[in-house]
């Protein structure tokens, strides 16, 4: 099972940096995704059974770092064209703490709780992004449970049930991250620098297409095509 899935981070008026796709470039990018392919929620995966609703253009889009700005500029888009995506939420934010955050994004607002309910309302997915977006690697067995066990009870204690899927900070990961998630989660998402393209080898090692506000129809095109074909794109 070969599931093309975009990354996105921050959206605002403006791109500033390699994380943030200005709003206009975002709702050209989704207006051709929505066109082009059939872009499924991960609630759709997690619960179909007989995947009749997967076809050759089926693609899964994510948020990572649970970003106030996803609320204001992503989302207007994503109900105008009927998408459902993952948001991936660091549950830290959730109770103040920012420890692991990148600068470029460090002092941009976050979601709280309301804005939560607001993309659950809306059809969208919830995941855990950890506790503090640390580098998992590097964390003894101690913190690493943290990331994934205590952020999971603080997300639940938000929005009434824990989230099935994770997706790694920074898209690295080691034996022990993998171990946990396979404990934890029905499914672990990587980026562009490890992760497997098919879902089936291993569910909790999936890579991710990295989106870029330079990316346009013909970018992203090619991307998911190189996806499909199990490599990645240069």
């Amino acid at each position: 099972m070969i599931i093309p899935i975009l990354m996105y981070h921050s959206i605002n008026l403006q791109s500033s940096n390699h994380l943030t796709v200005s709003q206009k470039q975002f709702r050209q990018q989704i207006k051709h995704l929505s066109i082009n392919y059939n872009i499924l929620s991960l609630d759709d995966i997690i619960h179909c059974k007989d995947f009749k609703k997967l076809t050759p253009e089926s693609i899964v889009i994510s948020f990572d770092d649970s970003l106030k700005n996803n609320i204001d500029y992503a989302l207007p888009i994503l109900d105008e064209f009927k998408v459902k995506v993952v948001f991936f939420v660091v549950a830290g934010h959730l109770i103040g703490e920012n420890r692991g955050d990148r600068k470029v994004i460090k002092d941009l607002k976050r979601m709280n709780e309301d804005d939560l309910d607001l993309l659950l309302s809306s059809g969208h997915t919830i995941g855990n992004h950890s506790l503090t977006h640390s580098y998992l690697p590097n964390l003894s067995d101690e913190m690493l449970e943290k990331e994934f066990i205590t952020s999971n009870h603080i997300i639940e204690e938000n929005i009434g049930f824990k989230p099935q899927v994770f997706a790694y900070p920074y898209g690295d990961t080691d034996q022990r991250c993998l171990e946990l998630c396979r404990e934890n989660f029905e499914y672990g998402f990587a980026t562009v620098k490890q992760g497997y393209f098919d879902w089936n080898i291993d569910p909790t090692n999936i890579r991710r297409i990295y989106v870029l506000p330079q990316d346009d129809a013909e970018s992203l095109n090619y991307k998911i095509s190189c996806y499909k074909q199990g490599k990645q794109h240069k």
